[in-house]
């Protein structure tokens, strides 16, 4: 099939702005069944585009604006082609074990007896993942992804604007998952433990739990006073 995908973000500021930094990571995947025919990034001011591959393999558009303006356009346009995926095998569980598995996906799977741990509006554990995993366990790992993928739309809602699951958990399963990166408004404070949860470490997770519940109740303003805080700066120059 072939796709014309066009991404559009622009923004207005109050005020003239300058050191605008940007990262993009907008362009499709090229696979066995996908190629990227053509593709562009415009920006508005304009300004030089550095390209680099994270780790992952997703390209990484990065781009700063020094000068003053008071508004940002970017303006991405692609054409993809894609064909029709080969039938994905149902191996059983125990092919998990295999070394050309581990060799290929190890880096990818969770310490079984480091598992993170879901907790609820007051900090305690709700067994979050427990229930997960047993809703969406199957006979085979294929069976187990379908079902994952079905359960996805049940138990996350988007809204226009934002997306926000409700936990930062899902931010100890993003990099163990395969996610090339994942967004959350702790890690303007908490850089360092973020990236580690991300990375899939549990302990870090949950050292992160006290401090999210803060600021998933009082948002941007919990964030700010909590980097005031941590900065000793007054909390008023953040507001």
């Amino acid at each position: 099939m072939n796709f014309g995908i066009r991404y559009l973000t622009e923004y207005r500021y109050d005020h003239p702005v300058t050191d605008n930094l940007n990262a993009l990571r907008v362009r499709p995947a090229t696979t066995a069944t996908q190629r990227v025919d053509d593709f562009h990034v415009r920006v508005d001011p304009e300004a030089r585009l550095q390209r680099h591959l994270d780790y992952f393999g997703t390209e990484v558009i990065e781009f700063g604006v020094a000068t003053p303006h008071d508004h940002l356009t970017i303006d991405v346009r692609a054409r993809v082609v894609t064909a029709e995926p080969p039938a994905v095998p149902s191996a059983p569980w125990e092919a998990l074990g295999a070394p050309a598995y581990r060799a290929a996906g190890g880096e990818f799977l969770l310490d079984g007896t480091n598992e993170p741990v879901g907790l609820d509006e007051d900090g305690r554990s709700a067994g979050v993942l427990e229930e997960l995993v047993a809703a969406a366990r199957g006979d085979t790992p294929l069976a187990t992804v379908q079902a994952l993928c079905d359960l996805i739309p049940d138990r996350f809602t988007y809204r226009q604007g934002a997306t926000y699951v409700g936990s930062s958990a899902v931010l100890a399963l993003a990099g163990p998952m395969g996610a090339a990166g994942a967004i959350l408004a702790l890690a303007n404070v908490e850089p360092e433990r973020c990236v580690a949860a991300f990375a899939g470490d549990a302990r870090a997770q949950f050292e992160l739990a006290d401090r999210h519940l803060d600021a998933r109740r009082g948002g941007v303003a919990a964030l700010k006073a909590l980097l005031a805080a941590d900065r000793g700066t007054p909390e008023g120059l953040r507001q």
